[in-house]
Order: structure tokens, then sequence, then C-alpha cells
């Protein structure tokens, strides 16, 4: 990466995060409105047991890097 976030190979500047996860980001905040104005949740979101795993696994994860232990 060079001094302008961009790809020292490529010559291309890098998305940032934010712009790598927009259209997820408005997703979830059309699913989130959609449950406020009508009480129903999508059977395609995850659950809140699902998301409080994938924290875990991520909790683990960074965790397991910073001792280099699995």
């Amino acid at each position: 990466m060079d001094a302008d976030g961009g790809s020292a190979r490529a010559k291309t500047k890098l998305a940032t995060r934010q712009e790598r996860f927009a259209d997820s980001y408005k997703a979830e905040l059309d699913a989130f409105r959609t449950i406020l104005r009508t009480g129903k949740v999508d059977s395609a979101l995850t659950s809140f047991s699902d998301g409080l795993k994938v924290q875990q696994i991520g909790a683990a994860a960074k965790i397991s890097a910073r001792n280099g232990k699995p």
C-alpha cells in the first residue's frame, strides 16, 4: 500500500471499508426499518444466537492470533 492508501503494485486506490460494505449496510438498515414498521422478522435474517456465536468466534480468533496458538 502506498502513502495515499492505494495499491503500490496496481497503482489503484483501494476501497474503504465503508465503500466495500455499503450495499450490506443498506440492506441491514432496510431490514431493520421493515421490522420496525411491520413487526415481522424476515426468516432469512440471522438470529441473536447466531450473532453472538459470530462475536465469540471473532474474539477467539483475535486471542489466537495474539497468542500464536489455535
